[in-house]
């Protein structure tokens, strides 16, 4: 996964992006990150990766993040979460999706049934980036 990220998305035009490159392999996962220049127009960036060539936006996705700390566990709640498709011609239009995204990490050595006894909420796979490709590019009047 290639993704620009901004941290500060109230001020797109000063504040650095950071390049984040994710990679699974079998020795496990990992993540880089270098900070980068501002990305105030994703139409017009680009970057060329050695694997698939060139790689333009399509999809912005913003939300507001909350972080929390109980019982040894981090979760992250995310929000009033907004995806907008870009075609070469700039930004499309917006949706804002409803939903509320809650992600549970804890150490790995904890037991599933803790984890299930501690958070008893049905586990679903969810991808905002997913969800901005479906909403926008794929079925846009839905």
């Amino acid at each position: 996964k290639i993704r620009y990220r901004r941290y500060e998305p109230d001020q797109p035009d000063v504040s650095p992006c950071t390049l984040e490159t994710k990679i699974s392999s079998v020795e496990g996962r990992y993540k880089t990150s270098v900070v980068t220049s501002t990305l105030s127009d994703p139409s017009n960036h680009y970057l060329i990766d050695n694997q698939y060539g060139i790689c333009r936006p399509r999809v912005t996705v913003s939300y507001l993040r909350s972080y929390f700390v109980l019982d040894g566990f981090r979760l992250t709640l995310d929000r009033e979460l907004q995806y907008q498709g870009i075609s070469m011609n700039g930004p499309t239009f917006t949706v804002i999706d409803p939903c509320v995204v809650i992600e549970v990490k804890g150490p790995h050595n904890i037991p599933i049934d803790l984890l299930n006894t501690t958070f008893p909420w049905e586990r679903v796979r969810f991808s905002k980036y997913c969800q901005a490709v479906d909403l926008t590019l794929l079925n846009p009047l839905t």
